[in-house]
């Protein structure tokens, strides 16, 4: 068969849709009671669900159209031609399963042939990126059982995880997307990805809904359903902005940004299927809500109203349930005593002020660094003044930087100051600190980047000018992260249904 050009847009679409479809099984192992075992408090046992599909196979669990659906290169799923294709999809969708945390813990014997590369691929590091955006960041002493363990539905009773019963969910579900396959026309050119993603939803929303994604208390309110979905949108809306207004993959969690878009006159279908924008978190007679990188940006604006008309841009989470926006900002995922022993409020003020100052320490460093090669350039262009107008323009273009960088070197407080409250000579003193704080307070199986996390609470601190609200806004307060969104929205809606039928 000949295989189709990347530059066809039904060919990016269902591209698109396909590695949508990866990421929303990437976390299929944790539908087993293994998995909440490993994550149990007091347990050390190893968490194996990214392998949880060969040892199913192993045990003849997984029905053979749906293995070898994971088991095709991307580019032959869709016949591709792979050399039009800017990233590699020389991979299965397995992979996504497998090696989304690294292949360390591979089962495959033997080890695949992208055994050593494939962690570099650049939609594994999409994934791995976007995966981490649902982090929250409760302590490991916050940890649950394993006998007893709940899903927090916010308002409502809480539900209990029937932990007996997920490993027979998943085998069902495996024999529901190998039906799903074959109907949708799979093996034969006729494969219509479309038909497979709509019952690949469909089939994974109950059982998904049964479960957790992380099982610690405080992040026990989003489901394995609405941590799948939220990665998978995010997922799919920086494709789209990839592949629509060659926006470049973010490289680390501190680069995803996004907003939502607010329509009232287009459809669900349109925004993610015909068009794999994104996903809708959010809909009601009235509008429709998905989230979107880069709406700051005009271009991008404009490229999407040529696509599903007027929209409106809502920037701020909370915003979303206006309603419900000062009880969820009341929502903590810890409190300060909770994060270490004889730890106090003004213990915890004091820390996220070193984490500042750590942060404004390594900036001005970088300034430091600048001035001096600003004033050795500015020397040499100086000998030029006289010789040429060119050289003067630079000369006073370098003259205006250095008046700037300089500005910003003697603000308070200054980089003395920064070092006396420190007790460091360079910032390199005081960096193991820094990451053993962030250590403590978020989440160890995600470790952030010290310094881009305390670059974001820099960020904040200067919006804010409030050590208080760092604290609260990073530590304290439950992030509205998007799985956090689907899961609150579903919850309400739910509600109001109650409602109505009563």
């Amino acid at each position: 068969m000949e295989k189709s050009s990347s530059s066809d847009s039904r060919t990016v679409r269902n591209l698109i849709l396909l590695l949508e479809s990866g990421t929303f099984l990437h976390d299929i192992g944790k539908l087993s009671r293994y998995f909440i075992t490993s994550k149990a408090k007091d347990i050390k046992g190893l968490d194996f669900h990214g392998q949880i599909l060969y040892i199913d196979f192993s045990l003849k669990r997984i029905p053979e159209t749906l293995w070898k659906f994971l088991n095709v290169e991307v580019y032959e799923l869709l016949q591709i031609d792979p050399q039009t294709l800017p990233f590699e999809t020389d991979f299965y969708l397995i992979h996504m399963i497998c090696a989304h945390h690294g292949c360390n813990r591979c089962l495959r014997n033997p080890p695949c042939n992208l055994k050593d590369k494939i962690e570099d691929y650049k939609i594994m590091e999409l994934l791995k990126t976007l995966d981490h955006m649902d982090a929250s960041n409760p302590l490991d002493s916050r940890k649950q059982g394993y006998k007893e363990v709940f899903i927090d539905r916010f308002f409502e009773m809480k539900e209990r995880v029937e932990i007996e019963k997920l490993d027979s969910l998943r085998i069902e579900l495996y024999n529901k997307l190998n039906s799903a396959l074959i109907e949708a026309g799979f093996g034969s050119k006729n494969f219509d990805i479309i038909s497979f993603r709509r019952k690949l939803f469909e089939y994974l929303k109950e059982p998904f809904l049964k479960t957790l994604s992380e099982t610690r208390l405080f992040a026990n309110d989003i489901t394995l359903f609405d941590h799948s979905l939220a990665t998978s949108t995010l997922f799919k809306m920086y494709l789209s902005a990839y592949f629509r207004f060659g926006m470049p993959f973010p490289k680390n969690f501190s680069e995803v940004k996004y907003s939502f878009a607010k329509c009232y006159s287009t459809s669900k279908a349109l925004i993610e299927e015909d068009f794999a924008l994104s996903n809708v978190i959010i809909a009601n007679n009235d509008f429709i809500v998905f989230p979107y990188p880069g709406l700051s940006n005009k271009k991008i604006r404009k490229g999407l109203k040529e696509l599903i008309n007027d929209f409106e841009v809502i920037r701020d989470p909370y915003d979303l349930f206006p309603k419900y926006k000062e009880y969820l900002l009341s929502l903590k995922v810890k409190n300060v005593e909770d994060i270490k022993e004889d730890y106090t409020y003004s213990k915890a003020i004091r820390d996220v002020k070193k984490v500042i100052y750590f942060a404004l320490l390594k900036e001005k460093e970088e300034l430091s660094k600048k001035l001096k090669s600003f004033t050795r350039h500015i020397r040499n262009v100086s000998n030029g003044v006289l010789k040429d107008r060119i050289n003067f323009i630079k000369f006073l273009k370098k003259l205006v930087e250095l008046k700037r960088l300089k500005k910003h070197l003697d603000a308070k407080p200054t980089i003395e100051e920064i070092r006396k409250f420190l007790k460091v000579h360079s910032s390199k003193e005081i960096e193991p600190q820094i990451e053993e704080y962030f250590d403590l307070i978020t989440s160890p199986i995600r470790p952030p980047s010290p310094i881009e996390m305390s670059k974001m609470f820099l960020r904040y601190y200067r919006k804010t000018h409030s050590y208080k609200k760092v604290l609260n806004h990073f530590v304290i307060t439950r992030p509205m992260t998007l799985g956090r969104i689907i899961a609150f929205n579903r919850i309400i809606q739910a509600k109001q249904t109650e409602t109505l039928k009563n």
